[in-house]
């Protein structure tokens, strides 16, 4: 049997409509939705009461640096004659990385050494000069108050008391005491003399030992090389020996030295955060680490400390933070990407909690609309706790499993790809109606459901 041409056009434009019907009660009401209508143009938006550990977390970004990370230079000036590490080496502390040239460094450790046996030579010799003064000094005082030669006091040699013999005997004696109190002071100063120049000569040969040791540079910590900036024939410049140097969050970038050593026994990261959070993170907080770069592998961590200054760049003010791993995946690396998310507070046990946007707060008071199993909305004064992240924690009001209102929408903002308004089906163009299904189009011949001008086929 053959079918018209108007016959077919109508029966592929119902075919369409049909569909089209159909695609429209499902977008009103998508599967396994929970709604329930209010009226024949909103449809209610529901949620469900659950129980569970409600925590409020903030996120940040960073890179993986090493908790302590030093940076290591000869303290002396010379040519390198080797270089005993690479970027990447195991060390362990005291273990030798590098040396330079120690010719001049021994000569003048040697002759510092020679100095110092001489100054040791003069303290010596001084010290013997004071004992021989010391000693002449005594001898010769009591030889002055003995008996003089031809009988006792009064003898037949003695010079008659007052007469001229007695006072030069006076005078010559008591210029004889103080040449010899001089000798012993001016031993005892040259003994002070030599004792000083050991002093001095000691203190030079004990930097010149510490330079001679200074010519093997050896590692302060136990590590991972990092950074290597030094090779055999190059000359370094006196540095400190061994620096501390804060983790950037990227070990690469380390401070110019002869090798930087990072100490990855410990890991942590430094986030950003912004001013409008930093006021609910603290010291000690728990925190989850995320690394993009190993898939779905987390780190537990805590806050260790928060900068007290803030950086400001592109306009947005943070405060660095910095995170230490409680422990650290397999194959992570220094340097790599790590996102942070910050539990700020958290419910102590499961609990009951409902969408944020459930809750109406109004002078102090929290309700919610639950909805029956009837369909029959009612409205309930909640007590509610902590906000997080997936909802807000109701501690007195509700029952688990039941269902609140979290918002309504209209039927037309709920059609995919329809234009806000009112959406309804009929009128115009609609099904019976002028130009629907076997009548006359208004627009003239050639339109769906009337006879093409020159008749049926």
């Amino acid at each position: 049997m053959r079918i018209s041409r108007p016959l077919a056009i109508n029966i592929a434009l119902g075919t369409v409509v049909v569909a089209a019907l159909a695609g429209g009660v499902i977008v009103l009401h998508p599967f396994g939705t929970p709604t329930a209508a209010t009226d024949a143009d909103t449809v209610q938006l529901t949620g469900t009461v659950q129980k569970g550990v409600v925590s409020s977390t903030i996120t940040a970004s960073g890179s993986i640096a090493p908790g302590n990370q030093v940076t290591s230079s000869f303290a002396v000036s010379g040519t390198v004659t080797s270089v005993a590490v690479a970027v990447g080496s195991t060390v362990t502390a005291g273990q030798t990385l590098g040396t330079i040239d120690a010719a001049q460094l021994q000569k003048a450790q040697t002759s510092a050494a020679t100095q110092l046996a001489n100054a040791k030579q003069q303290v010596t010799d001084a010290r013997a000069s004071v004992t021989a003064a010391s000693k002449a000094s005594t001898t010769t005082t009591a030889t002055d108050s003995g008996t003089a030669p031809g009988g006792g006091p009064g003898g037949a040699g003695s010079a008659a008391p007052g007469s001229s013999a007695q006072g030069s005997s006076a005078t010559t004696a008591a210029q004889a005491a103080a040449s010899r109190a001089s000798a012993v002071a001016s031993a005892a100063s040259q003994l002070s003399t030599a004792q000083a120049q050991v002093v001095t000569a000691q203190s030079a040969y004990d930097s010149a030992t510490a330079a001679l040791s200074s010519a093997t540079l050896t590692a302060p910590i136990a590590g991972v090389v990092v950074a290597v900036n030094g090779s055999v024939g190059a000359t370094t410049q006196a540095g400190s020996r061994a620096e501390s140097v804060t983790p950037s969050g990227m070990a690469g970038a380390a401070a110019s030295g002869f090798v930087t050593i990072a100490d990855a026994s410990t890991l942590t990261m430094t986030a950003n955060i912004a001013e409008a959070d930093i006021a609910k993170v603290g010291v000690g907080q728990d925190a989850t680490v995320h690394f993009p770069a190993l898939g779905s592998e987390t780190a537990s961590a805590k806050v260790t400390a928060i900068a007290p200054t803030a950086t400001t760049g592109n306009s947005a003010v943070t405060y660095a933070t910095t995170i230490a791993l409680t422990s650290a995946p397999a194959g992570l690396r220094l340097g790599q990407t790590a996102q942070v998310s910050i539990t700020t507070q958290s419910s102590k046990t499961a609990a009951l909690y409902v969408p944020t946007a459930a809750l109406t707060t109004a002078g102090g008071v929290s309700t919610v609309t639950v909805v029956g199993s009837d369909g029959r909305s009612t409205e309930k004064t909640v007590t509610t706790g902590i906000a997080g992240d997936v909802g807000t924690v109701v501690t007195k009001g509700l029952r688990q499993g039941e269902k609140v209102v979290i918002g309504s929408v209209s039927a037309s903002q709920s059609s995919t790809g329809s234009t806000p308004g009112r959406t309804r089906f009929g009128g115009t163009g609609g099904f019976g109606g002028t130009g629907g299904f076997g009548g006359r189009p208004p627009w003239g011949a050639g339109g769906f459901g009337g006879p093409p001008p020159g008749g049926t086929n």
